[in-house]
């Protein structure tokens, strides 16, 4: 019998005692931390929803390239090999030498 055949068949073994219902109670202060959980997910939910949609808008207005230049960060981390300057690493070693 696969998933799909368990999940249809019906159930004959139907106990005749309810199961028990078991109410967790909170104190108020779970119940407003819940909330307030409940509420900044929404509000962070809407903000994803309208800076995604701002994001298509602005691409269809001024094309991908813009949007990237405008709000992605690049990357500092990777320097091309033309804005190397070895003059200053002299510098710099040759300081460190002198010490």
């Amino acid at each position: 019998m696969n998933y799909k055949q368990a999940c249809l068949k019906p159930n004959t073994n139907l106990s005749s005692k309810p199961t028990p219902k078991v109410e967790k109670k909170r104190s108020v202060e779970e119940e407003e931390k819940i909330q307030f959980n409940k509420e900044c997910a929404k509000a962070v939910h809407i903000l994803y929803t309208r800076w995604e949609q701002y994001k298509k808008d602005y691409i269809e207005l001024y094309g991908e390239d813009t949007y990237n230049y405008m709000y992605t960060v690049p990357n500092y981390w990777v320097m091309p090999e033309d804005e190397y300057d070895e003059q200053e690493e002299e510098q710099y070693s040759s300081q460190d030498d002198s010490e």
